[in-house]
């Protein structure tokens, strides 16, 4: 069951996550400049890309079997099921490598060979340490299941700074290649006893079940990450500008980590409200639904006001005035965080009911809108153009996220007014007042906050109940 605990480790986590991403971008970019940087941002999104088109849906398959496993005692069956996914995601990677292989090779021939085959190999490295993580997340250890991505650019960023003299495109993907080594191997020694050939063939009957279980949120979750992930490539496409792909992708990254910690926060919820579900209590079950959707609405809304208000002085000090254009699009790309919490409430509601119909019908409208924004954006707006097609897509996903999952029912429409008629006055003084945007800042987190507690959005015994854990006083949840 899930606890307060459990919130807490994801926070810490991927806190160190946010200070490797601060590192990062306090460093790499300086030294690297845009039109290099471009180029590494395109390995990057490769990578990303590669990573989440072998993921097969692991993460619900794992999350839904191995508790089911665990608590009962069958270790055999845990073992099984990870095996089979890893024998078959490896062999999946190894046909995915000659295929990007082949692709970079004819496509971007100005990139050395040995940069490709080190990409390459990064990747099915990176697919290797996936098998694990979701396996970590099934047996509910969450220091193992965030390891690697908390940890990965902290790596990073330590072995490009000892390439400071000699810092180029193939000794960055190398940097990348050695990353995945040292974590690839500490995360397979963390799963060593897991792994049974035996087991994986005896319970082969089973595979197919698991994988059609998991395929039907995979493909609506690969689809959405066109989204996320495919704009560094489409620049690079339509304008050939590596400084517009290095512009975007650091937007995109901050973007990304955001976005990762709010889902990462209610992905850890789901399961108990799957037990709410499986007990019969709809009531709570879609007050619980609604009470999360409200917290990370506010939440949302106060990390908006603080990217206005401090994020383009920060962001320049950071990555110095010729990245200047990063924090233009970090903030137009930010403003889909707010739809997307819609779309990730509907993704709770399609889990919790089985609707992987709707769910990958949301998902495919959100990619094509996505896709036909940026064909027509990027050509004269590049970077921004991309930024934009993303707040477009996630605001008609929202709307259908809304609709198909009746999410009027479980949303609190007057919270949720309230929450944006203050943030819109706070974001709109720091805009428009004309005094400094720090001090403007400042005072509009203090009145937004003061403003959710005095219209009842904030309750101080929710906020209770959330930190100390329903457990005590209701049950546990």
């Amino acid at each position: 069951m899930f606890t307060h605990k459990d919130t807490l480790k994801v926070i810490l986590w991927k806190g160190a996550e946010f200070i490797g991403l601060f590192l990062f971008l306090a460093l790499i970019p300086r030294m690297m400049g845009p039109e290099l940087y471009g180029d590494f941002a395109i390995m990057l999104s490769i990578l990303g890309v590669f990573i989440l088109s072998n993921a097969l849906g692991g993460l619900p398959i794992f999350g839904r079997f191995i508790p089911e496993f665990k608590a009962s005692k069958q270790t055999i069956r845990i073992q099984g099921l990870f095996t089979q996914f890893f024998i078959f995601r490896l062999l999946i990677s190894l046909v995915l490598f000659a295929f990007l292989f082949f692709s970079l090779a004819h496509f971007r021939p100005d990139f050395d060979m040995n940069t490709i085959i080190v990409l390459c190999a990064t990747c099915v490295l990176a697919t290797i340490s996936l098998s694990c993580t979701h396996l970590f997340y099934g047996l509910n250890k969450m220091p193992s299941y965030l390891f690697h991505d908390s940890s990965s650019r902290l790596l990073l960023v330590l072995i490009m700074v000892g390439y400071l003299s000699n810092l180029s495109l193939q000794t960055s993907v190398y940097a990348l290649g050695v990353v995945e080594v040292i974590l690839v191997v500490v995360l397979l020694f963390l799963a060593r006893k897991y792994f049974s050939f035996y087991a994986a063939v005896d319970q082969f009957p089973d595979f197919y079940k698991h994988l059609k279980f998991g395929l039907a949120f995979f493909a609506s979750n690969l689809i959405l990450m066109v989204v996320f992930r495919t704009g560094e490539i489409l620049i690079s496409f339509f304008t050939s500008a590596s400084e517009e792909v290095a512009y975007y992708h650091l937007s995109n990254a901050m973007f990304l980590a955001l976005y990762a910690l709010f889902s990462q926060v209610s992905t850890v919820l789901i399961p108990s409200i799957n037990t709410l579900h499986s007990l019969g209590e709809y009531t709570k079950r879609d007050k619980w639904l609604g009470i999360m959707f409200v917290y990370l609405t506010v939440i949302t809304v106060l990390t908006l006001i603080m990217i206005n208000s401090v994020g383009e002085p920060m962001l320049l000090l950071l990555l110095g005035q010729s990245f200047s254009e990063v924090a233009v699009n970090f903030c137009i790309i930010s403003i889909s965080l707010i739809p997307l919490n819609v779309v990730r409430l509907g993704h709770a509601v399609a889990m919790v009911n089985s609707k992987t119909k709707e769910n990958l019908l949301v998902a495919s409208i959100a990619m094509l809108s996505f896709l036909l924004s940026a064909v027509i954006l990027i050509p004269t707006m590049a970077a921004k153009g991309v930024s934009f097609s993303v707040v477009i897509s996630s605001l008609i996903a929202a709307v259908f996220s809304y609709y198909h999952f009746k999410l009027w029912t479980i949303i609190n429409t007057t919270k949720v007014l309230k929450i944006f008629g203050v943030g819109a006055i706070c974001i709109g003084l720091i805009e428009f007042s004309g005094y400094s945007r720090i001090e403007v800042g400042f005072f509009s987190l203090v009145f937004f906050i003061s403003m959710m507690f005095l219209l009842q959005v904030v309750k101080v015994s929710e906020v209770q109940a959330m930190v100390i854990g329903q457990n005590k006083k209701k049950g546990k949840v």
